[in-house]
């Protein structure tokens, strides 16, 4: 395993089901990284994390994580995309400017503390 990947990866892994919102609340705010399958939603504190976590735990191959749709999850366990995630981040303060899309390592250091 690299050194940069935490040795708990897989503790921090988290599946929920997929619910299909088209406009975030207005108290929204971005809780986790989220890894898109279908109906299944894996969440952790970065993308490349639950990627490296769903592939230890072996629950897809590797063909399958090619076709993942990378977003983020609210507090209430929505699922959106890059680009709606950035405008609830901006709305939220989560982030300090405006974007086109969001990345974890805008919102969150490594160890899963808040930037802002």
């Amino acid at each position: 395993m690299l050194d940069c990947i935490p040795k708990d990866i897989g503790v921090l892994l988290k599946k929920i089901p997929f619910k299909k919102v088209e406009t975030p609340s207005d108290d929204a705010r971005i809780t986790w990284s989220a890894m898109r399958y279908g109906d299944v939603v894996y969440t952790h504190v970065r993308h490349s994390y639950a990627l490296w976590a769903i592939a230890e735990l072996k629950v897809y191959d590797r063909i399958t994580l090619g076709k993942a749709d990378q977003g983020f999850v609210d507090q209430y366990g929505n699922y959106f995309d890059r680009e709606t995630s950035a405008k609830i981040a901006f709305k939220a303060k989560q982030i300090p400017e405006s974007k086109e899309i969001l990345f974890s390592e805008d919102i969150w250091h490594n160890d899963g503390s808040s930037k802002f």
